[in-house]
């Protein structure tokens, strides 16, 4: 299927606003929708409060060094802190240490918006864990969102599958969802979801936008 490469931001409202009602987008969430990860905020909450997240010494440096060979081993790890600890204690958590500077992308966060309005079921899959996901969807106004992110299984390991590279499109199928008309993301970890998609459009990652914190009527009015 087709991908378009980074876009312009008239563009990719264009791409939203031609999904029909009844229609499908299927979104990554960090560096995405909005600018911060929420998965690793989740490890930073969870070191800095070992004993609130089980006693476990986490170490965000240990993490971020095991993402560069071990990717999806790391984003799993982000999952597992929350074995020991209750979910509204957890997001709690999260939201204390998330950046002054976490912000959506916000003309795309509105016209996301606006499609959910006129009848477009919009989901957010991402590799973060789904409670991150719920949380970070809950900062930029996209809580009614459909959210696939991973999940912890009450016996044992992950929900599979996970959705994490190849994993996002498996995790889409997987609960019978039609083929995305529309699917978004900002690095070669979103390429399966986006291949999956009938368009698939690789954004500028959204600290890198100079138009992130820009309304969709600005961006639309500008020349």
């Amino acid at each position: 299927m087709a991908v378009v490469h980074h876009p312009d931001p008239k563009t990719v409202l264009a791409l939203i606003d031609a999904v029909p009602a009844g229609g499908h987008i299927a979104t990554d969430c960090d560096g995405t929708v909005w600018s911060g990860d929420v998965g690793d905020d989740l490890v930073i909450a969870a070191e800095r409060d070992p004993a609130r997240f089980g006693g476990a010494e986490i170490s965000f440096d240990a993490y971020i060094t095991r993402q560069q060979t071990d990717y999806e081993g790391a984003c799993l790890s982000a999952c597992e802190v929350l074995r020991n600890i209750s979910e509204q204690d957890a997001a709690e958590a999260l939201r204390d240490v998330v950046p002054d500077d976490f912000t959506g992308r916000r003309y795309m966060v509105e016209a996301l918006q606006a499609a959910m309005a006129r009848g477009v079921s919009v989901w957010l899959v991402s590799a973060s864990p789904l409670l991150a996901v719920q949380v970070g969807a809950g900062l930029v106004g996209l809580e009614s969102a459909g959210m696939i992110g991973i999940e912890l299984d009450p016996k044992d390991g992950f929900v599979a599958p996970w959705p994490i590279g190849p994993g996002k499109a498996a995790a889409w199928r997987a609960r019978g969802l039609p083929q995305p008309d529309l699917a978004f993301g900002d690095s070669k970890w979103d390429l399966p979801l986006l291949n999956s998609a009938a368009t698939g459009v690789m954004l500028v990652p959204a600290p890198k936008d100079a138009l992130v914190t820009r309304s969709a009527a600005e961006v639309r009015q500008a020349c």
